[in-house]
């Protein structure tokens, strides 16, 4: 209740009969980009975990396939290690062309 207090001391934020009315506005607008930044970073964390599920599947196979080249090799079955080299999958050009 604001009897009893100078007009110049009041503060008024809306013109409603039950405050605050006023507020809903920027209260919306507050959720609202509070909604957006939790939606954004879920993608960016979403396409930085999928990146790295990829790569990860990649070392994978590199480590795997220049495994099982090297015990060929060690065992002086090079026939094997190319058969085993063009049926590798997923590994990175760079050490698909150096084992070649």
């Amino acid at each position: 209740d604001l009897t009893g207090v100078p007009d110049d001391k009041r503060r008024v934020d809306c013109d409603c009969e039950h405050p605050p009315c006023a507020n809903f506005g920027k209260a919306f607008i507050a959720s609202f980009a509070m909604s957006m930044v939790f939606i954004l970073d879920f993608y960016i964390t979403r396409s930085f975990a999928e990146s790295v599920y990829r790569e990860n599947a990649k070392i994978q196979s590199s480590i795997l396939t220049t495994h099982s080249i090297a015990k060929c090799i060690a065992a002086f079955e090079i026939d094997e290690a190319q058969v085993i080299l063009g049926a590798a999958e997923g590994l990175p050009l760079e050490l698909a062309t150096t084992l070649e």
